[in-house]
């Protein structure tokens, strides 16, 4: 019976003269549409790792948002870095600044983006750090050397949204300028995006 089947199926496609369309050969793009290929190519690899998040907007066809029905726009996610650094007083004592990230420009060929910075103290006091931009690992950016300053006041945590220097160039090296202030330790965390130019 299944054999029936078949055999009336490619007689019914036979006759009705339907065919598979083949598909366009790579090699007959030009350069615009494989630049485009590989645009898309690179999207959707950001998309499986994680950076990118989707948004779903409201949008008309000049992209502009609208009230009528949706599509999905795809943002750049936001991501982090951290550290916690044990007496911090006893690492100033043997250098004043500690390479924290340095943005290699393999794996950020834009550079990065700061939009905010965490610091968290083991004990209530004021603690101040500078997270510096530098070209080196011995010379600081003469033009924009500070990303933020950021410090707890009589307390165990601070958060700061304000950024001095956020726009940090591949090949740069995100330094901590520490205090001599003594205390256990800290943690600071950075949270950054990719731009996409």
């Amino acid at each position: 019976m299944l054999r029936k089947i078949f055999i009336i199926l490619i007689v019914f496609l036979s006759v009705s003269g339907y065919k598979f369309e083949k598909p366009m050969k790579l090699t007959t793009f030009d350069n615009n549409a494989l630049i485009a290929i590989n645009n898309a190519l690179e999207q959707l690899w950001d998309m499986a790792n994680g950076r990118y998040d989707y948004v779903s907007q409201d949008l008309d066809v000049n992209g502009e948002i609208t009230t009528s029905s949706g599509t999905i726009v795809i943002a750049k996610s936001t991501n982090s870095w951290s550290a916690t650094l044990a007496f911090p007083d006893s690492l100033q004592s043997e250098i004043d600044n500690w390479e924290f990230k340095k943005i290699d420009s393999a794996e950020f060929p834009n550079g990065v983006v700061i939009t905010k910075v965490l610091l968290d103290t083991s004990a209530s006091s004021t603690y101040a750090i500078n997270v510096e931009n530098w070209d080196d690992p011995t010379t600081i950016n003469a033009t924009n050397p500070t990303i933020v300053a950021i410090a707890t006041s009589s307390s165990t945590e601070a958060s700061e949204t304000t950024i001095t220097y956020s726009t940090i160039a591949a090949g740069q090296i995100i330094m901590l300028d520490l205090p001599t202030t003594d205390i256990g330790w800290i943690h600071i965390e950075l949270f950054y995006y990719e731009p996409s130019a």
